[in-house]
């Protein structure tokens, strides 16, 4: 057996004892519910194992007769090997492990995962490490699908737009899980919501509401009547900025049907409510717009769905209910509403219909004639159609009239011979109009002329198409404008009048812009110019004209948007930014090199000054020389990007990188320089750090005695020290290169041994062995092998690191060292043997002694000498046949002793059962030589006195280990000993003895009289 190296902690622990025959104890431990494996510690040899054990190892019949013959070592994963052999020298070294799980492969070729604890003990005499262990693969599969399915959700939440979070009111508020993104949304890190579980109480505009909201929701979850709920609420960020989350709350129950938490799910609609907001907005200025038109408008689908006040008017309608909802066919009289229905038709489908006269009844039961005109329209996401009326009842009235009158003018001829006359007297006149006319119809502007009636008198074509446009209806001469009627129009009309009465009263032009929107939304930006036309100095009329400058405002309004926007990034940027001119006079800065350039000199630069003006005497040569030369180049059309050192007025230096470009006109001259610098103190010192680290990790690399090299899955050398390339000359005469393959034809025989250690690490595992290899002087090296996976951030093996120990002195140490170990166990075994053979010696002369003795009181002290002396025996007999030469297997050493004694006093007569029951325990020599006599000396003190008017009887032996404390109980059911009979002052030589011997092991003992004899023996260990 194994030595059991010397140890404070072994020499004080209680290690069991089990023996083979004792069907009790085995019994028991194949009643457990959990595998029980015995295997011994040297070689692995397995020495016991339970049912549920061999249920879990499934050998076959043959297997399960031999399995003592087979090692715990073939179902063991080769990985765990290693580690079990060194936990079985800690376990004996008084080191306890908590329980751990590791692989195995059963008969059946199945892995299965087991949960392990081990403890020592001494099994059939041998130093053995009994292993508890139960299947838990469904725990580590189940595990593993969590750890798989927190890994998706991590990844999910990572790469999700949405917020993601778990959080739960009860016992008290707090966020159990929050996605990573939530640092893109509202700018937070996730640790900041799982301190303060309030934070988004805080951080919304309308907090009240919100807390309210979160109370309704405290309460549901509560309850456990919480629903799927959908709320929308506007948060602030970190930053101050507004934006608004759709939140979906949904309860999540645990198996008792309770709401364990809440999962979030948080949507950025900020865009979307943007664009509601302002097509809602759209709708409000749309329908304000139409609601002013002089032109009715309907919008419907069959049955009306909206129209506006002129709509109402048309039809003589009191208000909307009349209308809408009512189909607007039923106002067109029958014998035109087929022709109606088959254009409204159409229009849906998509076709724009022109304009046409229908005849109409009002509500009034009045009849009008309206101009209509069906469109494809969109109205809350339904195709419909909108129709614009216009009551032209009162122009068809006029038409006719008009046909009366050339009627009757036809009927006149003296009226028409004297318009003829008329007519050519004024022939001239009508030429020069046509000039006139033709200029006053020319061009895209629009010309309107008013009286101070404030009606038209004139207007041209352009004027009539615009006004139309932005409010479909025609002007009129000497007429009121009808949009005047509505309330914006009169606000409108009203500022136009402003206008023209500033005109009229002062006799002075005017020149102002308007902004206009037309009925689809376009605004018109135009440049109005108002002059008087006067008659005897005074003004008549006033001249308008309109030019039309939308496209213009637009172009002027986008370079102002993208100077502003320019302007901004210029002033925050946190590059320094400047400009100079040929006489190196500074154009233009940034607020970045304004502050720099104090920081560095003590006062602000200036425009349109000279840059070397501007600094202290002391560094303007040396500053002209330096930047003045770079300037030079650019201007010579080259661009320049460098680095330069800085020290500031405190003395701090600073390192920053700095582009020059040429700033050049239309025609390709440079007019000026466009600098910028930025700051790279930081990256500098990072790239110094970075360098000073590789020196470092060099200098580790490089230093102690280990060979280093990493490696790629191709096989190809990424690094290696010099140890490395030494040993690899030493073993194939050609030295490593990197980025070359480590194959050769030398390293043959060797590659499928690392073929298979490199593939172990490429799956992310590290391996161990030992590598014995005989160098190219014949000499043998051993080597102590680590390969160890490197992975990128995202957990993938990309290289292997090695690192080689040379262990050949230890390996040779450690040899040396067990064979004289060995040669040490032989002497002692030798020197225990021949105590042993001594002791027989001294026994067999005191048993031939005895035949030539007759007194019987003689013969019984010659008979207690020899039981006393084999007692002694069987301790060297014990350690003689271990190999644990310091401790005494006490508990075999009781059974073999007390048996001994009880045959070797029972008489034929006599019939006495002894009972044993024994803890294990392991003695010291010091320790189990007294108590061995002591036993010796109670037990024969039993069979010669407690039993002399019986013929049957018990003796027992009863051994607990509690504590590091032994309790030794020994005792019959004789006639027991005398009230009055003192131990310490007997004649009796046994027990005194005994009394001596128990304070030797600094014990104590209880001496039991009733219904026989006890001595209760109590020492530590």
């Amino acid at each position: 057996m194994r030595k059991q190296p010397k140890n404070k902690s072994n020499s004080s622990k209680k290690i069991i004892q089990i023996q083979d025959d004792n069907k009790s104890l085995i019994a028991v431990l194949d009643t457990l519910p959990i595998g029980v494996v015995i295997f011994s510690v040297t070689k692995g040899t397995i020495l016991f194992t339970n049912k549920l054990a061999l249920k879990i190892l499934k050998p076959n019949s043959n297997f399960k007769k031999k399995i003592t013959e087979h090692t715990i070592f073939e179902f063991l994963l080769p990985q765990y090997h290693k580690r079990i052999k060194e936990n079985n020298k800690r376990i004996f070294n008084g080191e306890e492990f908590i329980p751990y799980e590791l692989k195995i492969k059963n008969a059946k070729n199945e892995i299965i995962d087991l949960e392990i604890k081990s403890t020592p003990l001494i099994f059939n005499g041998q130093n053995a490490i009994q292993t508890i262990f139960k299947d838990v693969s469904e725990v580590v599969k189940y595990r593993n699908k969590l750890i798989e399915s927190n890994n998706k959700l991590e990844l999910i939440t990572k790469n999700a737009n949405d917020l993601i979070y778990f959080y739960t009111y009860h016992p008290q508020p707090k966020y159990l899980y929050i996605s990573p993104n939530v640092k893109d949304i509202l700018g937070y890190d996730p640790d900041e919501f799982y301190k303060n579980p309030f934070l988004c109480a805080f951080n919304t505009p309308n907090e009240k509401e919100f807390t309210k909201l979160e109370k309704s929701i405290s309460k549901l979850q509560k309850s456990g009547k919480l629903k799927n709920t959908t709320h929308i609420s506007q948060y602030k960020t970190k930053s101050g900025k507004l934006i608004w989350l759709e939140d979906n709350y949904s309860p999540i129950f645990n198996e008792n049907g309770k709401i364990e938490f809440i999962l979030g799910i948080s949507r950025d609609i900020t865009k979307e409510k943007i664009i509601k907001l302002e097509l809602e907005q759209k709708w409000i200025n749309y329908k304000n717009l139409i609601d002013s038109s002089p032109v009715g408008i309907y919008i419907h689908k069959g049955v009306c769905l909206y129209c506006n006040v002129k709509a109402l008017e048309i039809v003589e309608a009191k208000n909307t209910k009349a209308v809408i909802g009512k189909n607007v066919i039923e106002f067109i009289v029958p014998e035109e509403r087929e022709i109606a229905i088959e254009r409204i038709s159409s229009a849906i489908k998509g076709t724009e219909q022109v304009t046409r006269n229908y005849k109409i009844k009002t509500l009034k039961g009045n009849y009008k004639i309206v101009e209509l005109r069906t469109t494809p329209f969109m109205f809350n996401g339904e195709t419909c159609v909108q129709t614009t009326a216009i009551d032209v009842t009162a122009q068809q009235q006029l038409s006719k009239e008009i046909i009366r009158a050339e009627l009757a003018e036809e009927s006149n001829k003296l009226l028409k011979n004297e318009i003829a006359t008329r007519e050519k007297a004024e022939i001239e006149l009508i030429n020069q109009s046509a000039k006139l006319q033709a200029i006053f119809e020319s061009g895209n502007q629009l010309i309107w002329t008013v009286n101070k009636e404030y009606l038209f008198t004139s207007f041209n074509t352009n004027f009539v198409n615009s006004m139309f446009e932005l409010y479909k209806i025609k002007p009129e001469l000497y007429k009121y404008y009808k949009p005047h009627h509505t309330k914006e129009g009169l606000k409108y009309h009203k500022w136009w009048i402003e206008k023209y009465d500033t005109v009229f009263e002062s006799g002075k032009g005017i020149e102002f812009t308007t902004e206009q929107k037309s009925n689809n939304g376009k605004i018109y930006y135009r440049q109005i110019f108002i002059q008087p036309i006067l008659k005897n100095n005074n003004v008549v009329e006033l001249s308008c004209i309109s030019h039309d400058i939308t496209e213009l405002t637009f172009l002027q309004n986008e370079a102002i948007n993208q100077a502003s926007k320019l302007n901004s990034i210029f002033d925050n940027s946190s590059h320094s930014i400047w400009t100079i001119d040929r006489d190196y006079n500074l154009t233009s800065f940034n607020n970045q090199f304004s502050k720099l350039f104090k920081n560095h000199l003590g006062n602000l630069p200036l425009l349109n000054k000279a840059i070397h003006e501007q600094i202290p005497i002391e560094f303007r040569t040396e500053y002209k020389t330096y930047w003045y030369s770079l300037y030079d180049k650019v201007f010579a059309g080259n661009s320049l990007k460098f680095e330069t050192k800085t020290i500031d007025l405190n003395g701090n230096t600073s390192y920053i990188e700095v582009f020059l470009n040429p700033i050049k006109n239309a025609v390709g001259e440079i007019l000026e320089i466009a600098c910028l610098s930025s700051d790279i103190t930081e990256h500098k010192l990072f790239e110094q750090q970075i360098i000073n680290q590789s020196a470092k990790l060099k200098a580790i690399f490089e230093s102690g005695s280990q060979l280093m090299w990493t490696i790629t899955k191709d096989l190809k050398i990424t690094s290696f020290n010099q140890n490395y390339a030494d040993a690899v000359f030493d073993l194939y005469n050609y030295y490593p290169e990197i980025g070359k393959s480590i194959r050769g034809n030398q390293t043959k025989p060797y590659q499928s041994i690392w073929d298979e250690k490199y593939q172990i690490a490429f799956e992310g595992k590290p391996v161990e062995f030992i590598s014995e290899r005989v160098n190219l002087r014949g000499e043998k090296v051993i080597r102590q092998m680590l390969l160890h996976p490197i992975k990128d951030n995202q957990g993938n093996v990309i290289e292997v690191s090695g690192i080689g120990f040379d262990i050949t002195e230890n390996k040779l140490n450690e040899d040396r060292i067990s064979q004289s170990l060995k040669e040490k166990e032989v002497l002692l075994k030798e020197v225990h043997h021949r105590v042993k053979n001594n002791m027989q010696v001294i026994s067999s002369i005191l048993n031939l002694q005895s035949s030539y003795v007759t007194d019987v009181y003689a013969l019984n002290l010659l008979k207690e000498c020899q039981n006393r002396i084999k007692s002694m025996s069987f301790i060297h007999e014990s350690l003689y046949q271990s190999k644990n030469f310091e401790l005494v297997n006490f508990t075999e050493y009781i059974s073999t002793l007390a048996k001994n004694l009880v045959h070797s006093y029972t008489l034929i007569n006599k019939n006495i059962k002894l009972i044993l029951t024994l803890d294990n325990l392991s003695l010291n020599l010091d320790l189990s030589i007294p108590c061995g006599l002591i036993i010796n000396e109670i037990i024969s003190n039993s069979l010669k006195y407690a039993f002399s008017h019986k013929t049957d009887g018990i003796i027992f032996v009863t051994l607990r280990v509690i504590n590091q404390k032994v309790s030794l109980e020994i005792g019959d059911n004789g006639i027991g000993i005398p009230e009055n009979f003192d131990i310490k002052n007997s004649s009796s030589l046994g027990l005194q003895l005994v009394d001596t011997l128990i304070e030797q092991i600094g014990g104590s003992y209880n001496l039991i009289r009733k219904n026989g004899t006890i001595f209760n023996i109590e020492f530590n260990i």
